[in-house]
């Protein structure tokens, strides 16, 4: 395809990605105050009784935040859309063996990003009970609304990306890019990064820091072994070259006289 074409067919893409996040958000408006108090509820839990309310102190500021909650449900709901739409994209330049990937990548990408919501969402109270241990006789806790869903959110999506690793590594070792070999051989690299990334993303609190850390290891480790099983079926499923296609025949050339009589 020519260099416009290719553009204008990222213009589809993203004006159907662009409408299904459009589509999803208007839904998930209708619902944006269950959806807010439902993702406030981890940090109502640990304050004391009397306190459990959130703060706001500008005008536009709860509608604001109403808006930044149904465009994360928005793109929570049209993640599959997303994903496919990437997808057709980038297809019509893979081989036909690499196409086969589409459906399983969709569903793992989709399933892994709700993954990293939902441990994020359950790790959360830890998180809030650090903040609000700091107050005393001569310290209040009173968080405002929009301050803490800016925070939050942006925790939430962080940890649904950051759960994609074992497709990316799958689909990297698939794509024959990395091997489970290299990966295990830099094992160790990787668990520094993740733990000084979990340091970055979370609060100073090692609790907190080990639970993060945790999990991303174990996913690491199941890819390395998903990675393995896929490369044994791939090197199983290929066709024995050897065995399909003959050696080819070598023509003899015709005997000479003279060759004949040095023979006899």
């Amino acid at each position: 395809m020519p260099f416009t074409e290719h553009l204008r067919e990222l213009r589809d893409r993203l004006v159907v990605a662009i409408a299904a996040v459009f589509v999803g958000t208007i839904a998930c408006f209708f619902f944006s105050e269950q959806l807010l108090w439902f993702l406030a509820q981890p940090l109502l839990d640990v304050l004391p009784e009397g306190q459990k309310t959130l703060q706001f102190t500008g005008l536009p500021e709860v509608f604001i935040v109403y808006i930044k909650v149904a465009l994360v449900g928005g793109i929570t709901l049209s993640m599959p859309v997303l994903v496919d739409q990437f997808w057709r994209f980038i297809s019509p330049a893979l081989y036909a063996k690499e196409r086969r990937l589409g459906l399983p990548v969709l569903l793992s990408m989709t399933f892994f990003f709700l993954l990293g919501l939902g441990f994020a969402y359950t790790i959360s109270p830890f998180m809030f009970q650090f903040f609000s241990s700091f107050q005393n006789e001569y310290l209040r806790a009173d968080f405002r609304v929009g301050e803490f869903f800016t925070f939050y959110l942006r925790f939430l999506i962080v940890f649904g990306v950051t759960f994609e690793l074992p497709v990316l590594v799958l689909a990297l070792a698939w794509l024959g890019v990395v091997t489970p070999d290299q990966l295990a051989k830099y094992r160790r690299h990787v668990f520094v990064l993740i733990f000084v990334s979990a340091a970055v993303l979370t609060p100073p609190d090692v609790i907190t820091q080990i639970a993060v850390g945790i999990p991303l290891c174990i996913l690491f480790e199941l890819s390395i072994l998903t990675c393995r099983i896929v490369v044994r079926r791939t090197k199983d499923e290929a066709p024995d070259a050897s065995a399909q296609q003959p050696l080819p025949s070598v023509p003899r050339e015709p005997k000479t006289h003279q060759a004949e009589h040095q023979e006899k």
